[in-house]
């Protein structure tokens, strides 16, 4: 393997990616997806070899497993990690991928990065540029390969133009003492580290707007393996289904998605929200195997990182009343999930003992905290005054892992207000309401403090969502403090920094509140000329900007200039449009805005943030059938619209929000909606979630639950490359 000119050895671990292609012109492409191994957190583009390592390497990657190696030979080179017994430290393994019977190949980097690396070895120093491309150039007859660095590993492309053939394609893999093709369509190769697996090669064309599958395998010849393809219009692409797996998951009645989170020790895929099925999967075992006799109930499930098997699920709540379940967090330190929704139950499961036992009137607030297997309920609470209080956001101070909830309230006596921010809520005649937020230990048996949040007239977090939830909470990493977002008219909101606005009626806010609740530190107040939602909030892990996404119905926004759509689609059929929004985490600066959408109605519902590189993921439903950023090269995983009311869409912007670099839709013939997503730190995916009425979801065949559970909505997941 190749060595640094130091003399010390580079700490290398498995990345074996997969193929895929993307040639707009006819070509033919397939991709296994990569490897499973233990993840690292380090994702950085293939960087240039500037004497760090020997002469023979050209670039290297580092991905979720740790180091590739592209030498100026063409060869790809993997040094494995693995548990030996009887030895405290990993043993190391290297394999090598080679093309075999290729031409003379000569890697050059494309597609420069922003980012550059700097490496200090003792008194050595180097800066190199990085890249997101490494072409290996033209290997057979008709067949480019490239390499990719992206989703947290290294993908292979293969470019098979027309009248080529893609049995030519042979890569020969040394340091494998077998290579099979399983039964499942997998790819296993036997090593001295174990087994390691490629999952089955997928393959469509688009034809018509329409995508049809096109059969391919994995081939084996000895110690090499290449693909055959099945049936297929060789005058039309074929390319690889960036949608690794999907899954249904529900019951025979409503099922709606809440509430995405990854477990931070295992990348186990938790979701949550709310049921009305009695026959919900997966609940035997869990805290709560019964379905209420009435009304809904929470529900919290717990799915392998592929979504292939649906681990554990629990109801949660209470006979006769209705249960809504708006958020859930796991605790980073201790494993724990925590939920959160609303109750009509004046009896709550697993109240008693808690910081508030009993219902306080009306609508309470609920927090659950359970064990990460789902099997036991540690402890639940209410929160609330006299009358109706909605909890719809959750997240954990980093510091002391206590627990804020935050949501709605109709009540002059929310619990443990005094010495807070906002210490007393503003009656009026209209009735408008105030957010709140409220800090709970993290066994949730003491409210610390709470605080109202708002001005003189309606302010709220929730979003007047009819499906879904919002997810508009969050610590800053570096400076500690919350920040909240909703929509306000209160044009006295409290501690105002920026006024991001191009009329005087409903807008979003922003506000930053200290770790204690006493102190609004500053608030930002964006939109435009007419009413704004926020769905979404999300803070950038290296600038620390604030992010926010919602819907809005103006025509006219404040900082769209220069962004990825600075105005909403020409000739509108409906009303409303995405958008997003980049602000400084002192609230005082908008540095960009964007509409997103088409023609008809467009709503954004969820973000995530590509630790990468910083581009940012929005997902939500849209009407539109022109919905924009779907013309690119490769092909997203869906371009055309699905069918029904609204198909689900997911959107990559990048860091600064002036470029669309991809859309895709993602739906079947009926409704489709998207409302959360998060990047897993275990494998660099994307997985997004929400809720659909289409039987014929895409890829859901192999997922945890393939089919529709019945009737109306199933919650739904799918697993995304983050190139979309």
């Amino acid at each position: 393997m190749p060595n640094r000119k130091s003399g010390s050895r580079a700490a290398l671990a498995l990345a074996i990616a997969g193929v895929v292609s993307g040639f707009v012109s006819p070509t033919v492409l397939a991709r296994p997806a990569p490897v499973a191994a233990d993840p690292g957190t380090l994702q950085v583009p293939f960087v240039a070899n500037t004497g760090r390592y020997d002469d023979a390497v050209a670039y290297s990657a580092t991905t979720f497993a740790g180091t590739v190696f592209v030498t100026r030979a063409g060869e790809i080179v993997h040094d494995l990690a693995y548990a030996a017994p009887g030895r405290a430290e990993p043993a190391r393994y290297t394999l090598v991928e080679s093309l075999a019977g290729a031409m003379p190949l000569a890697p050059r980097a494309a597609d420069i990065a922003s980012a550059r690396v700097t490496r200090i070895d003792g008194d050595r120093a180097d800066d190199a540029a990085t890249y997101r491309r490494v072409a290996l150039g033209r290997a057979w007859n008709g067949v480019d390969v490239w390499l990719q660095a992206g989703n947290n590993n290294v993908e292979k492309f293969f470019s098979v133009e027309p009248g080529a053939s893609a049995a030519a394609i042979r890569v020969a893999v040394r340091g494998a003492q077998s290579l099979a093709a399983a039964s499942d369509g997998r790819l296993v190769a036997r090593t001295d580290a174990g087994e390691l697996a490629f999952s089955k090669p997928v393959a469509y064309q688009e034809i018509g707007g329409e995508r049809r599958a096109v059969d391919v395998a994995y081939t084996v010849h000895g110690n090499e393996y290449g693909f055959a393809l099945g049936d297929h219009d060789t005058s039309r692409a074929v390319v690889i289904d960036p949608v690794l797996q999907s899954t249904f998951l529900g019951g025979g009645e409503f099922d709606n998605t809440a509430a995405l989170a990854v477990h931070p020790v295992n990348g186990q895929i938790y979701v949550a929200g709310t049921t009305q099925s009695a026959n919900f999967p997966g609940t035997v075992g869990g805290a709560q195997r019964y379905f209420g006799v009435n009304g809904s109930d929470f529900v919290i499930a717990r799915l392998s990182s592929d979504l292939t098997t649906l681990l554990q699920a629990t109801y949660l709540g209470r006979s006769w009343q209705s249960d809504d379940l708006s958020a859930m967090v796991i605790h980073p330190q201790t494993g724990d999930v925590y939920v959160a929704g609303t109750t009509l139950d004046t009896y709550f499961p697993y109240a008693a003992g808690g910081a508030r036992p009993a219902n306080g009137g009306g609508r309470d607030a609920v927090v659950s905290r359970l064990s990460a297997d789902l099997t036991t309920v540690y402890q639940s609470t209410f929160v609330g005054g006299s009358r109706n209080d909605y909890g719809f956001l959750l997240a954990i101070a980093p510091d002391t892992g206590d627990v804020y909830l935050a949501g709605d309230t109709y009540s002059a006596n929310l619990p443990g207000a005094a010495g807070g921010a906002k210490p007393t809520y503003v009656v009026n005649a209209q009735e408008y309401g105030d957010a709140f937020v409220t800090r709970l230990n993290p066994a949730l048996t003491t409210l610390v403090q709470s605080t109202y949040v708002g001005g003189t007239r309606g302010d709220n977090v929730g979003g007047n969502q009819q499906f879904g939830a919002t997810r508009n909470l969050a610590f800053h990493p570096v400076n500690g403090d919350l920040y909240l977002a909703g929509a306000t008219s209160s044009w006295d909101f409290p501690a105002i920094a920026g006024i991001f606005d191009t009329d005087t009626w409903t807008g979003a806010f922003v506000t930053r509140i200290n770790p204690q609740l006493s102190t609004f530190v500053a608030t930002a107040w964006f939109g435009g000329n007419a009413s704004e939602t926020v769905s979404a909030l999300a803070i950038d892990p290296a600038g620390g900007d604030v992010l926010i996404a919602g819907t809005t119905s103006a025509t006219t926004l404040a900082g769209t200039a220069g962004g990825a759509q600075p105005a909403p689609a020409a000739n509108p059929i409906a009303s409303g449009n995405a958008y997003v929004a980049r602000i400084s985490d002192d609230l005082a600066t908008l540095r960009q805005a964007t509409f997103l959408g088409g023609r008809n109605y467009d709503e954004a519902r969820g973000l995530a943030i590509d630790p990468a590189n910083g581009d940012v993921f929005v997902v939500g439903r849209t009407a539109s059938t022109d919905f924009p950023g779907r013309f690119v090269t490769p092909a997203p995983a869906q371009a055309a619209y699905g069918g029904g009311d609204y198909d689900a869409f997911v959107s990559r912007l990048d860091a600064s929000l002036t470029t669309l670099e991809r859309s895709t839709y993602l739906g079947g013939a009926s409704e489709d909606r998207l409302y959360c997503a998060i990047v897993n730190p275990f494998n660099g995916e994307l997985v997004v979630a929400g809720d659909t009425r289409s039987t014929t979801f895409p890829m859901t065949a192999g997922g945890a639950r393939p089919t529709h559970g019945g009737s109306w909505y199933d919650m739904v997941l799918s697993r995304l490359s983050t190139d979309l």
